[in-house]
């Protein structure tokens, strides 16, 4: 009998969990270190991972039960809450420092991502659809009590309006979960395809958590909830947003029976995703009144026993902090707003009681140990002590500018000295708002009205034509008698195709495969949208929007930029706000190990 030859070299594998160096549990602005000792051996790298439990809300403290649900970045999950990953050799040199981690994981995760690669993220790094509390990966939902009152029997005069779904008692709300998360190191090591001899260059891991204002975010779409005040109760309150949070999406006529709702059709209760819970502590603001504090004491839903206007709609009760009645308008104002920050309409984003924090619990540094055969051991060996074994990874170094409010036409330094650059990305950013928790764009490279832009090397521009940034949308409006009839577009959500041709080309040659283009659309504001074609709704959609150039002559080639004056002229139509721009030069390095240590060239 014939049997074929096997060639395939037989590679063992285990599994090893190293614990952190420095401590068990770490909170924002502290570092978490891992020792990767020479026992490992060689180590699958691309497959290892931060395994951690992280607790969200304000870590082992009373006041979370009065403070609103939250939850980490929605495109990175927890991976938002590492700032600066540094890998440093036991001889203490530097092989790899990537700040900001978190804004290039943005960037990364919005590229890369598809349908099953985010229902995959959500369950394994905290990652979520949305913003909305039904999405929040670290928090058990609102549970409502369902009515048992008939809702056709009439109402006895003097009676309360009977709710649908009550939310009286604090254990029926919402409250924050710990959960368990493995993430994935982003670093060029963590990505090489080849497996790294630790036995030969032992080293560690550091990771600089980030502050929770900037990656951690409100779970709840709806920062201010607009309320109707019931005439002559100052204490109760009827939420006016119906489109948002009520149950019916409208009036509900008499008759409807919108008491029961069945097992797996819970989503349809609006109360089971609204973002406010019993107890917590709120600011109320009337129009014709001073901003006070409040607490939650009754979240309902109103049946058809009540009146018809207030069909199916949510109503709040609040109280006085400490007990008693809420008075929550002082004056002859019947309207005004929640809202879960302190100081109304112009607040900084403060939370109303507590400050909001996040820890990470018992992290381990999960390695693939990988037991090659003697033979290849032996050559490994060999190359080692010959000081040939050599492995190339792709990193980036980041540069930062800034372009101050009213400068239009820009021209950014790049000052890399790097002489195998692959590629050149750059994410500008909004400075104001940055550490705030409402702030849902605090880690995307953001579009804020951009014209063109063009790079410069050498005194060689690139490409030969400067990239147009403005959006287009079709079909084109163009009414007689406007200016507008001039215009070949209309500003809209849609990218130039020059422009996300020149993005795909700079994620290809950064080593980010990008899955889709889309996430490039997804950010605008108003000030985008001057003649108003585009749906506001887009504003809280997450993008990463940046500019970028792929360097060398194509897939696989890079370009030396020892001596050369790198330029990025970047025009923006009009510039209200000052620009924090994240210049990140992705590049080879080579680290070399031999008898006498390791060396790193880039």
């Amino acid at each position: 009998m014939f049997r074929p030859k096997d060639d395939s070299i037989q590679i063992g594998q285990q599994i090893i969990k190293l614990a952190c160096r420095n401590g068990l549990t770490f909170t924002e602005s502290q570092e978490v270190v891992f020792d990767i000792p020479r026992t490992v051996g060689f180590a699958d790298l691309s497959n290892a991972y931060v395994e951690v439990d992280v607790e969200i809300g304000v870590p082992n403290a009373v006041a979370n039960a009065t403070m609103p649900i939250l939850q980490p970045d929605k495109v990175t999950g927890c991976q938002s809450m590492i700032n600066t990953m540094r890998v440093v050799s036991e001889s203490g040199r530097k092989i790899e420092e990537l700040f900001p981690y978190n804004v290039n994981a943005q960037l990364h995760y919005n590229a890369t991502g598809d349908e099953g690669m985010k229902n995959k993220r959500s369950r394994t790094e905290g990652c979520a659809n949305s913003y909305q509390m039904l999405d929040n990966p670290f928090c058990v939902p609102n549970r409502p009590v369902l009515s048992n009152v008939d809702p056709q029997a009439a109402v006895a005069p003097g009676n309360p309006e009977d709710p649908l779904s009550v939310l009286a008692l604090a254990n029926d709300c919402a409250k924050q979960v710990t959960r368990k998360v493995c993430l994935p190191l982003l670093g060029g090591m963590f990505q090489s395809s080849r497996s790294f001899p630790c036995m030969a260059v032992p080293f560690s891991v550091h990771l600089l958590l980030e502050r929770a204002t900037r990656c951690l975010r409100l779970s709840g779409e709806s920062e201010v909830v607009p309320l109707e005040d019931v005439v002559g109760a100052d204490d109760t309150f009827y939420v006016s947003a119906r489109a948002k949070y009520n149950s019916m999406s409208g009036d509900v006529a008499a008759g409807v029976d919108i008491v029961n709702v069945l097992e797996g059709e819970e989503p349809i209760n609006k109360v089971c995703n609204f973002p406010y819970r019993v107890g917590q502590h709120v600011q109320f603001a009337g129009t014709n009144s001073e901003t006070v504090s409040r607490v939650i004491t009754h979240i309902g839903v109103v049946d058809v026993t009540g009146a018809v206007a207030n069909r199916g709609r949510i109503q709040i009760k609040v109280g006085a902090v400490g007990g008693g009645v809420g008075n929550g308008t002082t004056g002859a104002s019947a309207d005004g707003t929640l809202q879960m920050w302190s100081t109304a309409r112009t607040g900084s984003g403060a939370l109303i009681n507590g400050t909001a924090g996040y820890s990470w619990n018992n992290p381990r540094l999960v390695i693939p140990k990988v037991v090659p055969p003697p033979p290849v051991v032996q050559s490994i060996a060999r190359a080692i002590a010959q000081g040939k074994y050599a492995m190339d990874i792709i990193s980036f170094t980041s540069y930062q500018t800034a372009i101050a409010a009213g400068i239009t036409a820009s021209a950014n330094i790049i000052p890399a000295e790097l002489t195998r650059a692959k590629a050149l990305i750059c994410i500008p950013v909004e400075q104001a708002g940055l550490d705030l928790l409402r702030n849902s764009n605090a880690l995307c490279g953001q579009y804020l009205s951009g014209e063109e832009y063009q790079f410069s090397i050498n005194n060689q521009l690139r490409p030969d034509r400067r990239v147009s940034l403005n959006r287009e949308q079709f079909p084109v409006l163009r009414p007689v008698g406007t200016d507008e009839i001039q215009r070949p577009y209309q500003y809209g959500k849609y990218m130039g195709a020059f422009h996300l041709h020149e993005c795909e080309k700079t994620l290809v040659s950064a080593n980010i495969l990008p899955r889709n283009l889309k996430f490039i659309n997804l950010q605008e504001s108003t000030t985008d949208r001057p003649l108003g074609g585009v749906s506001a709704s887009l504003s809280a959609r997450s993008g990463s929007w940046f500019v970028g150039r792929a360097l060398g002559a194509g897939a696989g080639t890079s370009e030396n930029l020892v001596t050369k004056a790198v330029v990025l002229y970047l025009d923006y139509r009009t510039n209200t706000v000052n620009k924090l721009l994240y210049n990140m030069v992705h590049h080879v390095r080579t680290i070399t190990v031999g008898m006498t240590g390791t060396q790193i060239f880039y």
